[in-house]
């Protein structure tokens, strides 16, 4: 059986997921991404194989339609096999919030990612922001010329793994870098995290050049001086906290409202 899947299927661990389920429920056949669909065949249970699937779906996917076509073909295993060309009606969903499980390894100091900025896995980080064009596959986004080095590879091609096919995965030894540069565009060395905090507390406007765009930024004491400068006496400005308890210092939220911004 031939099952089509469409609705947010792109760029959300959907692949890994289906050969998750369809290896622990020893079913043979193959899963792909199509354009913007992904297709999978399996060789018998379909619909129980659809409903596990669904049981297990990625947090951040969406089906919206699942199509079934007969398909008789044999097969040895079920695997990934490489994308193809089909239609591009799916949404790309939108960068994600890191997820609990990245967290604790970015501040894990035993972790090769401790205090990696750019730490992500296929439940979250970004993807529209970077992303070229469709099918979701390294080569088309703007993770191209980061090659993934020894650890990351074994990460991305083991099934088991939750960066399994994580088309921007990377870490210190393979991935981007950053760089915090001064009013004097020196190149500032240390620990440019904790100096870059330093200057916003003294007061200083930066520009944080991230995967998603430039970020304007400054402490809640310095708006008045950030408006005048930036020119923008009444625009709007996103407030980032460290985390709900400091959010709640300047805003009443629901429970449904927190859920929506972290």
């Amino acid at each position: 059986m031939k099952i089509i899947f469409r609705g947010i299927v792109q760029g959300v661990g959907f692949r890994p997921t289906v050969y998750r389920v369809a290896t622990e429920m020893e079913l043979r056949g193959y899963v792909l991404n199509r354009g913007s669909e992904v297709e999978v065949v399996v060789d018998k249970e379909e619909e129980a194989f659809i409903e596990s699937l669904k049981k297990n779906i990625p947090t951040t996917a969406r089906l919206t339609e699942i199509i079934r076509k007969k398909d008789n073909r044999k097969f040895d295993e079920f695997r990934i096999v490489e994308s193809e060309s089909g239609t591009r009606s799916s949404p790309i969903p939108v960068d994600s919030g890191i997820c609990d499980t990245c967290l604790r390894e970015l501040f894990d100091t035993t972790n090769r990612r401790y205090r990696y900025p750019f730490t992500n896995c296929t439940i979250c980080g970004a993807r529209f922001s970077v992303i070229g064009d469709l099918p979701y596959d390294r080569e088309k986004t703007t993770m191209k010329p980061f090659p993934l080095c020894d650890a990351c590879t074994t990460e991305y091609t083991n099934p088991m793994e939750r960066r399994y096919h994580a088309q921007t995965i990377s870490c210190p030894r393979c991935g981007p870098s950053y760089t915090l540069y001064d009013k004097k565009k020196k190149d500032v060395s240390g620990d440019i995290i904790e100096k870059a905090a330093k200057y916003l507390d003294n007061g200083a406007i930066g520009v944080i050049k991230s995967w998603g765009g430039m970020h304007i930024c400054c402490t809640l004491d310095g708006i008045s001086r950030l408006r005048d400068w930036y020119r923008r006496p009444q625009k709007p400005f996103a407030v980032m906290v460290r985390d709900r308890a400091a959010a709640e210092r300047y805003a009443e939220i629901t429970d449904e409202e927190w859920e929506l911004l972290s």
